[in-house]
């Protein structure tokens, strides 16, 4: 299945890459610095990005079968990125009048305090 995955660049992002790689799954990384991921493998790619930017958000979406997004906060506990972000993903039905109909797998992950 080809996957967009949007928080790729994170600690759950990066799992949920490595993960789907390994069950054979086709990869798109969507991220501000895609080249953080040091990862080479044929079913991989990056997008670099800006989730608050729909039309790069789009047209990362074309061609996709699935869309998973991990977006994160990382250690600050404030600001839209999770909300705002994921709704740019799809969670307010901009799949539905679109020609390639992706599935949407949602997940978001959160800082929850100092280490």
């Amino acid at each position: 299945m080809k996957l967009l995955i949007f928080g790729a660049t994170g600690g759950i992002g990066r799992q949920v890459v490595a993960q789907a790689l390994e069950q054979g799954h086709i990869i798109t990384a969507f991220a501000r610095t895609p080249a953080a991921l040091d990862i080479q493998h044929p079913n991989f790619k990056r997008f670099q990005g800006d989730v608050m930017n729909l039309s790069s958000v789009e047209q990362a979406m074309q061609g996709q079968e699935a869309v998973v997004c991990v977006l994160g906060s990382g250690k600050k506990l404030t600001g839209t990125i999770r909300s705002e972000g994921t709704r740019q993903t799809g969670s307010d039905g901009l799949f539905a009048n679109q020609p390639w109909g992706q599935a949407i797998v949602g997940a978001i992950s959160t800082a929850t305090g100092s280490t």
